[in-house]
């Protein structure tokens, strides 16, 4: 994601609920069922049916329709619950600028009660060594 702090603040606290009750579907669900996301938000359907698809628009979600419908959260929505947790825990009150950028993190400034230093690893990208194992013209 570009811009975490940007995409963050343009999210609703219905949005936020909707990732959040998708992530606790995860546990026990690969493809979190619509009806278990609206029971654990606490929305209603069509808001939340609403919600889902702005959130899918943004590449925030994924969905599968086999059997039924289910959504999944990808990593960068992580990083938003995290910084969602951090925010409401009254933890970071601003965002700054990128300190670093490397193949596995993003580190970003933020400010609370003192400066702090943010880290987000990026545990989904394919790391170069792995891609080298599996190809073999790499090599």
């Amino acid at each position: 994601m570009e811009d975490l702090a940007e995409e963050f603040l343009s999210l609703s606290k219905e949005d936020i609920s909707l990732l959040g009750a998708i992530e606790i579907g995860m546990r026990t669900h690969e493809w979190v069922p619509t009806f278990v996301i609206f029971r654990l938000a606490g929305l209603s359907a069509s808001r939340s049916e609403f919600r889902l698809q702005h959130l899918f628009e943004k590449k925030l979600v994924a969905r599968e329709a086999q059997h039924y419908l289910g959504y999944q959260i990808n990593f960068d929505s992580y990083d938003l619950l995290a910084l969602s947790d951090l925010v409401r825990r009254d933890q970071v009150r601003s965002i700054g600028e990128r300190i670093g950028v490397g193949k596995e993190s993003i580190v970003l400034e933020a400010q609370g009660d003192a400066p702090l230093a943010i880290k987000f690893h990026r545990q989904g990208r394919t790391s170069f060594k792995h891609v080298r194992r599996l190809r073999d013209h790499l090599t």
